[in-house]
Parts: structure tokens; C-alpha cells; sequence
């Protein structure tokens, strides 16, 4: 567990500074990514993938978003780490991975508030969503970790 809360600080650590609304044209939660610096078929991935992750998210069809998971998917839930080991655990567990501060989030989110972070992987905002491209091509969701987030975010 301890190894979680020191990687989870240290991707925390990494994230790019943070803007305020309207600064750049970055919408709120959304912090400057350099996912512009990326090769042009991983913005392409990112991009689709953002994008397909909003959808199913705002749609409510929580089975989609389950099947966008690499598993085990590390996820803080109930105020500590955890592995969700599968699709049906993720599913009795969406509610309280996708917060409610998490799912107002994650519409305000543009391909240009993805990050690369090295070896790390791409994340959104700072740091609450983890992906990556798989050996199969396929994107997935590897870690979902809430950060703290101002009062416009909280339930």
C-alpha cells in the first residue's frame, strides 16, 4: 500500500502547473497538457479515447466504461487504495471510483489537457485519470485516484 501512496504522490509530482480558468482557453480542471508534443497517432488515441470515456461516462453506461479498464485497476476508494481485479468488481465499485466530483470533471476535459508523464503513462487534469496504449493497440484506464479539487468540484 505504501508503494500506492508513494507512486500516486510521485505522478502527482509530475503533473504540469496549473492554470486558471479561461487562461489559455483551457476550460476549468483542465490543466496545460502536452499531449501536442506526442507523435501524431498516440494524440490521435488519446484524443478518441478521451472522447469515448466522456461519452459512455455522461451516458451512464457504466458496462462500457468497465470494458475501457485495464485490470487490476488501481483506484483510491473509501479513503485508501485499492485493486479492483475485474469487471465485476469495477462495476459493484463505479459509483464510488466515478465520484461525483470525478464525473463533473471529466466533460470539462480537452485533448489538450492530456499529459504524457514519461514512462508513466497519459493523464487528465491532475492526475485523476490514468491510461495508456496496450500491447494490443487497445487504451485502458489503468488508475483512477481523486485529487484534492476546489469547491466548484465538490458534491
Amino acid at each position: 500500500m505504501k508503494k500506492g501512496i508513494l507512486l500516486s504522490a510521485f505522478l502527482l509530482a509530475a503533473i504540469p502547473t496549473t492554470h486558471a480558468q479561461g487562461t489559455g482557453g483551457q476550460p476549468a480542471g483542465c490543466h496545460i497538457g502536452n499531449l501536442g508534443e506526442q507523435p501524431a497517432a498516440a494524440q490521435k488515441a488519446m484524443s478518441s479515447f478521451l472522447r469515448g470515456l466522456q461519452s459512455q461516462v455522461a451516458q451512464g453506461h457504466k458496462s462500457q466504461v468497465a470494458d475501457m479498464i485495464a485490470y487490476p485497476l488501481h483506484a483510491w476508494i473509501s479513503g485508501k487504495n485499492q485493486n479492483v481485479q475485474s469487471k465485476r468488481e469495477f462495476l459493484q465499485l463505479y459509483d464510488q471510483i466515478f465520484t461525483k466530483p470525478l464525473t463533473k470533471l471529466l466533460p470539462e476535459q480537452r485533448p489538450a489537457c492530456i499529459s504524457r508523464v514519461g514512462a508513466q503513462g497519459f493523464s487528465i487534469s491532475r492526475g485523476e485519470i490514468w491510461f495508456d496504449i496496450h500491447s494490443d493497440g487497445s487504451v485502458k484506464i489503468f488508475n483512477v485516484t481523486p485529487v484534492v479539487m476546489s469547491d466548484e468540484y465538490r458534491p
